[in-house]
């Protein structure tokens, strides 16, 4: 299995970027080429642990009852254009509890 991520708010492994695991992605995005809704929708899993709201064929499969209360809100209307267009994060929610805003850096 292959995941994303950051070792703190900038990534001492590479001095480019922001270190927000959503800019990580959209590298990795460009990299592989992966352009269209489909492929940039799967890309989600990779800083999601796993967990993309649809399944391959569309079915949603997340959230489900009894799913660690773990999401972030942003104003796009799918993970594809969140991803491609940087769609801030406007709520971050950890746990069931609404993380403040000094507290979610990397998100």
């Amino acid at each position: 299995k292959v995941r994303l991520g950051s070792d703190n708010i900038y990534d001492s492994w590479n001095p480019f970027g922001s270190g927000n695991i959503r800019d990580i992605l959209v590298r990795a995005c460009q990299k592989f080429e992966w352009f269209d809704e489909f492929s940039l929708s799967r890309s989600l899993k990779l800083i999601t642990n796993g967990v993309t709201p649809l399944d391959d064929r569309g079915n949603r499969v997340w959230p489900a009852i009894g799913d660690q209360g773990n999401l972030v809100l942003t104003d796009a209307v799918c993970s594809a254009e969140m991803i491609a267009r940087g769609k801030e994060v406007e709520i971050v929610i950890s746990n069931g509890f609404v993380m403040d805003k000094k507290d979610r850096d990397g998100y």
